[in-house]
């Protein structure tokens, strides 16, 4: 484990105390004010900052096993799958593929998710973004 000095700085934080928005979709899914909360925070976050970044409930390392060396890096092309390079690929675990796949199923899911409240937070149909996109995403 790389020492605090030596890992890099934390996306969350900038200069100023200015912390990047954090769309907790523990809440969304809630419903009731939660929900209406996080729909504040999304038109918030797009019109001040532009992005934001999703969270699920506890969004921090809680134990010693779930920490990693910040080097560790394995950069890969998953989507649109046409453009992926399997010669790349590791070939362990033999289920690697699939649970890519499984993985770039539930971020597609996800930011048609992401897309249709950000509609609603423009007052538009919640499939606007969907219909004007089609499966380019």
């Amino acid at each position: 484990m790389r020492s605090e000095e030596e890992r890099p700085g934390t996306l969350t934080k900038l200069p100023g105390q200015l912390s990047i928005p954090v769309i907790d979709m523990t809440n969304l899914s809630q419903g009731g004010f939660h929900r209406k909360e996080e729909i504040c925070k999304i038109a918030k976050a797009c019109e001040e900052w532009g992005f934001f970044q999703v969270g699920y409930g506890q969004i921090f390392v809680v134990s010693e096993d779930q920490k990693l060396d910040w080097g560790d890096l394995l950069g890969l092309i998953i989507s649109p799958p046409r453009s992926r390079n399997l010669s790349l690929w590791p070939a362990v675990p033999a289920d690697f593929r699939h649970i890519v796949d499984e993985y770039n199923k539930e971020i597609k899911s996800l930011a048609v998710q992401l897309l249709s409240l950000i509609a609603e937070t423009l007052h538009l149909k919640t499939d606007y973004f969907e219909q004007s996109f089609g499966n380019t995403y």
